[in-house]
């Protein structure tokens, strides 16, 4: 080897399970854990949708596509998505195994409904007010019964007030 020049080397490691701790340095570090993502902006956790029903994952999964492509299309700040992401987490988080044809408590209801306000909130206030913007939060209708009023209403509610 010349003076001056270096040599490169690339290690390749593939693990899998968490990472609870740990110091990594260097360069290009790229940790993954299993999600659905919503055009590469919102994510789930895969492990927290194990125990829904199938129509609520395919529910939430329709939902952080479609909000995913408005927050691409309307280039929002990345700080804000993040933002959104912790809120959909905890909504999803709050879900826990919440079934549709089962009611919940009147305490989990209203933590889903407050969840689900929060949730709206930070992606009206992000979004521009359009009828297209409304239409993404269609998938979650199913969720109005387990939320105590419709979906659909309370979302045309909150746009009203962001």
């Amino acid at each position: 080897m010349a003076r001056g020049e270096r040599e490169e080397r690339g290690v390749n490691i593939t693990a899998g399970g968490d990472v609870m701790g740990g110091v990594v340095s260097g360069s290009a570090n790229v940790f993954r854990k299993s999600v659905v993502q919503g055009s590469g902006t919102l994510n789930i956790d895969e492990g927290q949708l194990a125990g829904l029903p199938p129509e609520y994952v395919e529910a939430l999964k329709q939902f952080t596509k479609n909000v995913g492509e408005q927050l691409q299309s309307n280039k929002v700040d990345q700080t804000k998505i993040e933002d959104i992401n912790r809120q959909l987490d905890e909504f999803v988080k709050d879900l826990g195994s919440a079934k549709p044809d089962e009611g919940v408590g009147v305490l989990k209801q209203k933590s889903l409904n407050s969840r689900f306000t929060g949730l709206a909130g930070k992606i009206l206030s992000a979004l521009p007010k359009t009828a297209e913007v409304l239409t993404s939060f269609t998938p979650l209708l199913p969720f109005s019964k387990i939320i105590g009023e419709s979906t659909q209403k309370l979302v045309e509610a909150i746009q009203k007030e962001v």
